[in-house]
């Protein structure tokens, strides 16, 4: 069991369910999946995270902005591509 608090943020839902299983099936179990960077935006406000993994090509979102937005949070940040 991993204590890390997983937050995947990824507009495609087959992949992000398949991160989500993945990292399951890896032992992680605190895992939160948002679709953008606004709902994203606003778990960080109210969570601890851990992690971030983040698609670099979300629909109409800036995700370079977003990263650079959050890096005040001191949360590292995993860019991912498909």
């Amino acid at each position: 069991m991993c204590m890390l608090k997983i937050l995947i943020i990824e507009d495609d839902y087959a992949f992000s369910n398949y991160l989500n299983l993945s990292l399951h099936k890896l032992g992680y179990e605190d895992i939160i999946v948002c679709n953008s960077t606004k709902d994203a935006r606003k778990y960080i406000s109210e969570n601890d995270i851990s992690i971030i993994l983040l698609d670099i090509f979300l629909f109409q979102e800036n995700t370079i902005d977003f990263a650079h937005s959050i890096q005040k949070e001191n949360i590292p940040i995993i860019f991912m591509t498909q």
